[in-house]
């Protein structure tokens, strides 16, 4: 019983320790590829691979090339240098650092670029070693800085109100202003003629007593 007890302790132990160097026991580094934002036709662009591990295969990379996936970067296992796989131009590889290798397109294709693109260590490769390569979207703008046409007709009906209002008052200053000059000369009248009808009021006795 003790035996078979041992027996299984030394299994499971081998078991974790496989599990936990699966990447060393077959030779994969765990890499992490970048699309940016995708590609816009005829110009350059540069894909980024994340590395973590010891390489042991060398990091490949390949792009869908429109539905088949082709090897067109091939770096040495010291990690040292990055060739044109096959001939392939257009391509550079370049070795930022030890965890981080560069991809530039030089010139971005719709028909061999858009797609999967992949970097990892040897022939299977270990993590989320792919991305899916599109074209170029502009990023949305910022709805907060744009105005939005309801924000724009309400302004405009706030204009014209304005604008009535400005009218109407500035009409009932202009007759206000037309209307005081007479006003006066209303008033002058009126004293002339109020003037005028005491003097008769004086006169009139005199008269009577002449008579």
């Amino acid at each position: 019983m003790a035996f078979i007890w041992k027996s299984l302790f030394w299994w499971n132990l081998v078991t974790v320790i496989f599990l936990l160097n699966t990447d060393v026991c077959l030779g994969i580094a765990h890499t992490v590829i970048d699309c940016m934002n995708g590609g816009r036709p005829g110009e350059s662009l540069t894909l980024t691979c994340k590395i973590t591990g010891t390489i042991v295969s060398g990091i490949r990379w390949l792009r869908h090339n429109g539905g088949s996936s082709e090897v067109v970067i091939l770096c040495n296992t010291a990690n040292t240098i990055c060739d044109p796989s096959g001939g392939k131009t257009g391509y550079t590889g370049t070795i930022v650092s030890p965890t981080q290798h560069d991809l530039t397109i030089h010139s971005f294709s719709n028909e061999v670029d858009v797609g999967e693109w992949i970097c990892r260590d040897g022939p299977f490769g270990a993590g989320p070693f792919s991305c899916n390569m599109t074209l170029y979207t502009p990023p949305d703008p910022n709805p907060e800085s744009q105005v939005s046409e309801s924000t724009i007709i309400i302004l405009l009906v706030v204009i014209g109100v304005l604008l009535v209002v400005t009218v109407a008052v500035s009409w009932l200053c202009y007759k206000r202003t037309k209307r005081e000059p007479k006003s006066e000369q209303e008033k002058a009248e009126q004293i002339t003629q109020e003037g005028v009808d005491e003097r008769g009021q004086v006169d009139k006795p005199a008269v009577e007593q002449i008579d």
